[in-house]
């Protein structure tokens, strides 16, 4: 009787509580707090704060490297102290999305508004530009407002074509169209929005 009783129990307990995903929240509260230092960066009076930042980097001297959303100097490099650097890309991008810097320096640029990814040196010269510039498609020369960027190493390029796509691209240091995958969706290869990539 009582072994029927059980089994009537655990019948009675609906599935989704033995299948019930891993929590997403911590068991105990974790409080940080951030204070602001209202002395860093020390912007310039003729650089806006208008836009928000949708990109931010540190390169190898530790200089702090902001995307802005905005047209004007958008790509701003801070040292560590905060003071300003260097700012360029006066009316050079459209909807900034992100920003990487390179084993070498370079700075790399994800426009979503343009679909492109640009490189730049650290002064703002244009080196090389992936995808077709105001284009939007899915091939090998055409992004569809790509998000990110990651270099490896050995200089191979990977991008996260993300909103419109959902797809991996990857290129050689040279810019040349190696593979692609990922299309939408939740099984595996898939994505649903891929929308930064790293590499280790």
């Amino acid at each position: 009787m009582l072994l029927a009783s059980l089994c009537l129990l655990v019948a009675s307990i609906p599935r989704a509580a033995f299948c019930q995903d891993p929590p997403f929240f911590a068991e105990t509260p974790v409080i940080t707090e951030y204070g602001v230092d209202p002395e860093w960066p020390q912007r310039p009076e003729h650089l806006s704060m208008k836009g928000w930042v949708s990109g931010l980097a540190l390169d190898e001297d530790e200089n702090v490297w902001v995307f802005r959303n905005t047209t004007a100097e958008p790509v701003r490099a801070y040292r560590p102290d905060g003071a300003l650097l260097r700012s360029w890309g006066n009316d050079q991008f459209v909807r900034p999305h992100h920003l990487r810097v390179d084993h070498e320096g370079n700075i790399w640029v994800a426009g979503i508004g343009l679909h492109i990814i640009q490189k730049y040196t650290p002064t703002g010269t244009h080196l090389l530009t992936l995808g077709t510039k105001g284009e939007l498609g899915n091939d090998e020369r055409h992004f569809n407002q790509p998000t990110d960027v990651a270099i490896a190493a050995s200089g191979d390029i990977f991008v996260t074509d993300g909103y419109g796509n959902r797809r991996v691209v990857h290129f050689d240091k040279d810019g040349k169209f190696l593979r692609a995958w990922g299309i939408y969706g939740s099984q595996p290869g898939q994505f649903v929005l891929p929308h930064t990539v790293a590499v280790d």
